[in-house]
């Protein structure tokens, strides 16, 4: 992805209605999904809690966030020009804080 991520997509066999409704549950949530032909062994599962962009610094984090904006609105302008005027924005924001 444009962004530096990977989208992974996958299909399972057909589910009774409890387990769709288990997945569900999940829409849109982050964590850890875990695939293996075979059985996992202990040490194969995570531990700890899964976090979102643990190695982006908040302004990469804001720059994906407004670049998935931009995508929503369809597009209209070049990305930085988009970046750059919504940073504007949120500069003259603070800056009125400020007085």
């Amino acid at each position: 992805m444009k962004d530096g991520g990977v989208s992974v997509t996958f299909a399972t066999q057909e589910l009774p209605p409890e387990e769709k409704l288990e997945l569900a549950k999940y829409y849109n949530a982050f964590g850890y999904m875990l695939f293996k032909e075979n059985q996992f062994k202990p040490e194969d599962i995570p531990t700890g809690d899964a976090t979102l962009d643990e190695d982006k610094t908040p302004s990469k984090r804001l720059r994906a966030v407004l670049f998935l904006w931009w995508k929503l609105l369809g597009k209209k302008e070049d990305f930085d020009l988009f970046y750059k005027s919504r940073m504007e924005d949120l500069i003259d924001r603070v800056k009125e804080k400020l007085k």
